[in-house]
């Protein structure tokens, strides 16, 4: 499972509106160095979580997954759920 706060979740986030986006364009959109957005794309490639979608003028444009809208899915439910028992005990403490 994904850390919800990681450079994985924050990316396959920005894909999740289904439009192939480009390294450039996500590293814009997510305040990621672009370095670092090449290195974590070709892991959510390898894992299955974002595919290449097409290629336009030598730039390389990425796509979620149904296996990464899983994998965000989860990821984001465990922290839901986190929040949720965080927020029971406030209320009994208060």
């Amino acid at each position: 499972m994904l850390d919800p706060l990681s450079n994985e979740v924050k990316i396959l986030l920005s894909l999740i509106d289904g439009k192939g986006k480009s390294r450039r364009q996500i590293s814009k959109e997510t305040n990621i160095p672009y370095q670092t957005v090449v290195n974590v794309i070709a892991r959510l490639v390898e894992y299955g979580f974002a595919e290449l979608d097409r290629i336009e003028d030598n730039e390389k444009f990425y796509k979620i997954t149904e296996k990464g809208i899983k994998e965000l899915s989860e990821s984001v439910s465990k922290e839901r759920k986190a929040i949720e028992k965080l927020l029971k005990i406030t209320e009994v403490v208060q």
